[in-house]
């Protein structure tokens, strides 16, 4: 009979991720301490218990102390046996160099053999190290393509989708830049959006517009709508791309028509731009007609009104906004910010308090902070009008 313990692979990189998208089963420690496990597995003489072992000591648990050379010598055991667990992880120890000398061709050649016992993490792995193309091993994006169906089966656009969701459950960030590297031609442009927004954001790479705007391009050119409204804004804010608004209205009227109602929100700014209030107020009425309860659009309808000085109309919106999104201190802010316009201090310091009261951006903080600190210096200055005599 085989003895079952508890098994968590400790994720010493980004690399190494998981790959079952199911609840871990529930096993149970049924021998005292390492001694016990090891001589078990002597017994038993079994793949499995004696890549346990090797497990225990990789990872320093039930009482075994960490030691890279025990763990070597057990999953060697059990790889000499082709038992694809112990292939994967004597792939892992030679991937970084954990106990032996780094040697991407071993992990390689160890992740192959346990993929091709269906070890789905060695194939998400090779996925990862044929798609990052690092230390002397070539960039080989078909290879990477073939490893990461065999993790995963992604046959479709919404099992593409259902990989990324579940990586950016796990903030597996670096594998999402990677899978959507292997996958960029397929799926009219959706790894390259996804792509152009791991560039735009620096997730699990470094940031970088310029590679964020050429990939938010090639997916806006294949057809996805979400591209289209990212580039139009590169056009119209003239951030790495020069400043065009012909482009940003072109694209984002093109997105419109796909039904992206992003698209109408990003022309009203265009038309806002050039100071046609009448057709941007008429574009984004039309964008919250299509999605009612869309908070962004509301509470962008209320900026956009508050720049043009139509205060009352903006705090409309705003109180719309706020009870679709009854947390957002950006919206908070923009009541705080309106009262201050009119006059209103006590409203003003108020809406600000409860911005600060939700906001988890330092910046932001630091930003309603600063109103505070402003405000507080106005009301503790003496009054200038003349008393009464």
């Amino acid at each position: 009979m085989k003895f079952t313990i508890v098994i968590q692979l400790v994720v010493y990189v980004l690399l190494i991720f998981i790959v079952s998208c199911s609840d871990e089963e529930t096993t149970y420690h049924t021998l005292e301490n390492i001694q016990d496990y090891e001589n078990f597995a002597r017994e038993t003489r079994n793949e499995e218990d004696e890549t346990n072992v090797g497990i225990l000591y990789y990872t320093g648990t039930a009482g075994a102390k960490k030691d890279y050379s025990k763990a070597l010598y057990w999953f060697n055991k059990a790889a000499n046996k082709k038992y694809p667990e112990a292939m994967l992880y004597l792939g892992i120890m030679y991937e970084l160099g954990a106990g032996v000398k780094k040697d991407y061709k071993k992990a390689i050649e160890y992740y192959k053999s346990a993929a091709d016992k269906g070890n789905k993490r060695a194939s998400a792995n090779l996925g990862m190290l044929f798609a990052m193309g690092e230390n002397n091993i070539p960039v080989n994006l078909t290879n990477s393509k073939y490893y990461f169906n065999k993790a995963w089966d992604i046959n479709n656009i919404e099992k593409f989708k259902t990989v990324i969701s579940f990586l950016e459950q796990k903030k597996q960030y670096k594998g999402i830049h990677f899978l959507c590297k292997a996958f960029k031609d397929e799926y009219s442009g959706y790894p390259l959006y996804v792509l152009a927004q791991t560039y735009s954001h620096g997730f699990g790479c470094k940031k970088n517009q310029k590679k964020a705007f050429i990939f938010f391009k090639e997916a806006a050119n294949k057809g996805n709508a979400s591209a289209m409204v990212n580039l139009a804004h590169f056009y119209r804010n003239g951030n790495v791309a020069e400043k065009n608004q012909k482009k940003a209205i072109f694209w984002f009227k093109k997105s419109a028509s796909m039904g992206n109602a992003k698209g109408l929100v990003g022309e009203a700014w265009c038309n806002d731009d050039i100071g046609n209030f009448k057709k941007a107020k008429e574009l984004f009425e039309q964008a919250i007609a299509s999605e009612p309860n869309n908070g962004y659009f509301i509470h962008a309808y209320g900026y956009f009104l508050f720049k043009n000085k139509q205060y009352s109309a903006a705090l409309k919106q705003y109180d719309k906004a706020i009870k679709i999104r009854p947390n957002s201190p950006v919206v908070y802010k923009s009541i705080g910010d309106t009262f201050n316009k009119i006059g209103n201090y006590q409203k003003a310091e108020q809406y600000w308090k409860k911005s600060l009261k939700y906001a988890n951006n330092n910046n932001l903080k630091k930003l309603i902070m600063e109103k505070l600190e402003k405000l507080k210096k106005e009301k503790a200055k003496p009054s200038t009008s003349t008393p009464r005599k």
